[in-house]
């Protein structure tokens, strides 16, 4: 499985929730704090729920889950919502409106899971790092599934090499050091604030000087310059 969060929809709900719901082969799954109806009704009703809070530029929220095509036909529904909410879970996407539809038109089975970012109470869903907390997710749920781990023909393919999670983690963790709430303020303290995160730190010197010409990390077996 892999996931997409999809950009901005700087327009509502309604034109998304015609695209995914408004077709032969698909299917709504589930739903939370809405009623079923046509896609102009579920529209009006997440609508109503992201414009709880107007400070909140772009409040719908879209992001496909895809499997691969070998499973195609062999995840029910109720799987197929289990593995949606797990991630939602995994997401911090709670205590808000959510319509998860499936799709079959393709190859491979995928989801589209639309929901607002403002919750029941009015309050901004936080989805800073949505990306790394996503990678995060898809790894954990592929295991606990069994899942097929691998890159799917399909516009909604992300990246999920270990590779990449570990670089995601790594720029995470000195963006943290730097910019967080106790910066750092020189080398030494960058190194014993990432030996904390798993993260070893060498530098290279200028001759046999201590002037420092470039750095490199490694982290779970991979090293980055």
């Amino acid at each position: 499985m892999v996931a997409k969060i999809i950009p901005n929809h700087a327009s509502g709900f309604a034109n998304i929730c015609a695209y995914t719901m408004d077709r032969e082969k698909a299917k709504i799954i589930h739903t939370e704090g809405i009623r079923l109806g046509s896609s102009q009704f579920i529209a009006e009703q997440l609508n109503m729920y992201a414009n709880s809070n107007n400070r909140v530029k772009y409040p719908v929220g879209h992001i496909v889950l895809s499997f691969s095509k070998e499973l195609n036909g062999k995840l029910s529904d109720n799987v197929q919502k289990f593995i949606a909410m797990d991630y939602l879970t995994k997401m911090d996407i709670k205590n808000t409106a959510i319509a998860i539809v499936a799709h079959s038109d393709k190859s491979h089975p995928h989801l589209h899971i639309l929901y607002s970012k403002n919750d029941f109470n009015g309050r901004k869903i936080n989805d800073s790092h949505s990306k790394l907390k996503s990678l995060k997710a898809v790894n954990e749920l592929n295991i606990k599934y069994g899942l097929k781990n691998e890159r799917i023909n399909s516009p909604f393919t992300d990246s999920k090499s270990k590779y990449y999670i570990a670089k995601k983690e790594l720029k995470y963790a000195i963006h943290n050091a730097i910019h967080g709430k106790s910066k750092v303020g020189n080398w030494n303290d960058l190194q014993k604030f990432l030996n904390l995160k798993g993260i070893h730190t060498e530098f290279k010197t200028k001759g046999n000087s201590n002037e420092i010409q470039g750095v490199s990390f490694s982290k779970d077996g991979f090293r980055f310059k």
